[in-house]
């Protein structure tokens, strides 16, 4: 990415939202919203609710229907999540993750309860086409990309993985401690802070800051 080039910002994942909102080649892109909001308020890999092929569907490994929890049936406030697998725990003992109402336009809970409305009761992977088609990597991107596109944004910036590192660099931004950080995005070590991205501006204000200091030291 070129300096001054950001690509992991709340902005850029609303502006994302609101073209999947627009006609688009998909047959809905509802399920694509939902899943969206579900790898980025989770801090999830798009492994972790993407489904690998049409016939590759595994429900001891894979996101399904009966993973997700409410804790009420009338006003549901907060959703709990069960991965049962993925990359770093390679036996598959799982982790739940819970994710909040925000009482805001941008609200996960909201999308993924809109989601389950259209999608149905019915046993499988949780995130569907209205067609029955799976949400697989491949179509995860090309409806994010499309997305983007629709919204003016260069797609070439984004990959599935830019859910996850926006999601660390936003949560970082807005001073969420480190250590829940880590939680959110069940990490084991200190490898989180690779994907908080820094941006330049930032990075130009530390001169300033260490002159202040000096100036500060000097006066004392």
């Amino acid at each position: 990415m070129a300096v001054g080039q950001t690509s992991h910002h709340p902005r850029d994942f609303e502006a994302v939202e609101g073209g999947m909102a627009e006609p688009c080649q998909f047959e809905r892109c509802l399920d694509v919203v939902g899943g969206s909001h579900h790898v980025f308020f989770c801090f999830l890999r798009a492994g972790e609710v993407v489904i690998p092929s049409d016939n590759g569907f595994d429900p001891t490994r894979h996101l399904a229907y009966g993973d997700v929890r409410m804790d009420s049936q009338i006003h549901p406030r907060l959703l709990e999540v069960r991965i049962k697998a993925s990359k770093t725990d390679p036996f598959r003992r799982g982790v739940s993750i819970y994710i909040g109402w925000t009482d805001g336009a941008l609200c996960p809970v909201a999308a993924i309860l809109s989601y389950l409305v259209r999608r149905g009761s019915m046993e499988g992977p949780l995130f569907l086409f209205e067609n029955g088609k799976y949400l697989t990597r491949d179509r995860f991107v090309a409806a994010v990309r499309d997305a983007l596109q629709r919204a003016c944004l260069d797609s070439s910036l984004y990959a599935s993985h830019s859910f996850r590192i926006g999601a660390a660099t936003t949560a970082a931004r807005r001073g969420v401690p480190e250590s829940l950080i880590k939680t959110l995005g069940h990490w084991e070590s200190a490898a989180f802070m690779l994907y908080i991205r820094t941006t330049w501006e930032t990075l130009g204000c530390v001169a300033r800051t260490l002159v202040g200091q000096v100036a500060r030291d000097s006066s004392a």
